[in-house]
């Protein structure tokens, strides 16, 4: 949302629109944004299964 609030301003126009929206989130979600999109949770296919973020809580000392 800053996004398209920050490009609206520079356009000079008061209010965003849907569109400007869009425009930011494709921006943000663009091929070269891997680290945006792993971080809201976009995968793209082919991308590999994510790791489980919680399995250095379940593992116990001596269980190699």
């Amino acid at each position: 949302m800053r996004r398209a609030a920050l490009e609206t301003a520079e356009a000079g126009r008061a209010t965003v629109t849907d569109r400007d929206v869009t425009v930011a989130l494709d921006e943000l979600l663009g091929e070269a944004s891997a680290l945006t999109r792993a971080l809201l949770g976009v995968r793209q296919p082919g991308d590999p299964e994510p790791a489980d973020p919680h399995a250095w809580m379940r593992a116990r000392p001596g269980d190699d």
